[in-house]
């Protein structure tokens, strides 16, 4: 189930180029999710998809977003997913508990 973000998106791109960054072009993204057998995950798509993927992954306590900056630069050369890893962001925790 894809959406789009609005205000914050234009609001991030409008802080780059208050810091003298440009952009040839300026990418919408979009995020969706998708099930797995046991939980929803959630990914941010930039980018057009026929160019080579680059998969970004957040670290402890963060979420996809921690790469919105990152990808406002690289959204013109590549196909950008960020995901939120499970129990981060919008994605959920596994439903059930394994031991190893």
């Amino acid at each position: 189930m894809p959406s789009n973000q609005g205000a914050p998106l234009e609001s991030l791109y409008k802080a780059a180029r208050g810091r003298g960054v440009e952009f040839a072009e300026e990418f919408v993204p979009t995020t969706r999710t998708f099930d797995t057998s046991e939980l929803r995950l959630s990914y941010t798509e930039w980018g057009d998809p026929g160019l080579p993927v680059v998969v970004l992954l957040h670290g402890f306590a963060q979420t996809s977003h921690a790469w919105d900056l990152i990808t406002l630069g690289l959204a013109d050369r590549f196909h950008l997913i960020s995901l939120d890893q499970r129990g981060h962001g919008d994605s959920e925790w596994a439903l059930t508990v394994t031991t190893h």
